[in-house]
């Protein structure tokens, strides 16, 4: 869980920070933004599972 809060975190900091300094070089900007959104996308997909997985065994 904290980990995947910090990774949303970083990414989203890396895009703010891209769009702030207008995107310098497209090669680096298009990895740093896609590897924010798999980072994005791993997170929730982690979050969806834990959370899941709790509300189950808090149930049983």
């Amino acid at each position: 869980m904290v980990t995947a809060s910090i990774s949303a975190a970083i990414g989203a900091i890396v895009v703010v920070a891209q769009s702030v300094q207008g995107k310098p070089t497209p090669a680096l900007g298009g990895a740093f933004v896609v590897i924010g959104v798999a980072i994005l996308t791993v997170a929730v997909v982690l979050n969806a599972r834990v959370r899941r997985r709790g509300n189950q065994r808090v149930r049983r």
